[in-house]
C-alpha cells in the first residue's frame, strides 16, 4: 500500500495566493537587503522556498516581478508618511524625518531608488503615486501644518523632493545638511 504524504500545516498549493504573497515578500526582502546587484529570479525563488518556474508562473517576467516589488514598497512607503503626517505642527515632520532616515538605513530607500533606475515601462508605471495618495499627502501635509490641503501638483512636487531627499541620505550626504534642506521645504509651503 502506498504511502500518502499528509500535507505540513504551513504547506500551500504552489498556485495559490499565499505562495504569490511569500514570492513578492522573498523578492522585495533581497531587494531591500542586497539591492539588484545581489538580486536574481532564482536566489528570490530559494528564498520563499519554491522552484524558479513558480515565479514566473506567477509573474510572468523579472520585470513584472520588479514592477510588483515597486508597487508593494511604494505602498508601505506611502502608508508610513501618511502615518507621520496624521501628527500635528513639528511632531509630524519630526515623525516624517524619522521615516526617511529609516528608509535610508534599512535599505528601503536605496532599493526604491534602484528600481527607478531601471528601464522598463512596467516598473516606472509602478513607482508613479497613485492619484488618491497624492491627493492624500497634500491633505495630510496640509493639515499637519494647520494650512490649506496642498494641492495635487503641489503635493506631487513634495513627493519627489522628499525622494531626492532620500537619495542624498542613501549616498552619504551629511544628515545634517540635508535635515536644513528638509526644514527649508517645509518653510517654503508655509510661506
Amino acid at each position: 500500500m502506498p504511502a500518502h504524504r499528509i500535507p505540513s500545516a504551513d504547506s500551500t498549493d504552489s498556485t495559490g495566493p499565499d505562495r504569490r504573497t511569500r514570492i513578492l515578500g522573498a523578492a522585495k526582502s533581497m531587494l531591500v537587503r542586497h539591492g539588484l546587484e545581489g538580486w536574481s529570479v532564482e536566489r528570490v525563488a530559494r528564498e520563499a522556498g519554491c522552484a524558479k518556474g513558480l515565479v514566473h508562473y506567477h509573474f510572468k517576467s523579472r520585470d513584472l516581478l520588479l514592477a510588483a516589488v515597486a508597487a508593494e514598497l511604494g505602498r508601505a512607503r506611502m502608508q508610513q508618511r501618511l502615518a507621520a503626517l496624521a501628527m500635528r505642527g513639528t511632531a509630524a515632520l519630526d515623525e516624517l524625518w524619522a521615516t526617511m532616515l529609516a528608509h535610508a538605513d534599512d535599505g528601503t530607500a536605496s532599493a526604491w531608488l534602484q528600481l527607478g533606475l531601471r528601464p522598463g515601462a512596467a516598473v516606472r508605471t509602478a513607482l508613479e503615486p497613485p492619484a488618491e495618495f497624492v491627493t492624500a499627502v497634500g491633505r495630510a501635509s496640509g493639515a499637519a501644518m494647520e494650512m490649506p490641503p496642498l494641492t495635487d501638483e503641489t503635493a506631487r512636487t513634495l513627493l519627489l523632493v522628499l525622494d531626492g531627499l532620500e537619495a542624498a541620505l542613501v549616498r552619504g550626504a551629511p544628515r545634517a545638511d540635508v535635515r536644513n534642506a528638509y526644514d527649508r521645504v517645509w518653510l517654503a509651503l508655509l510661506g
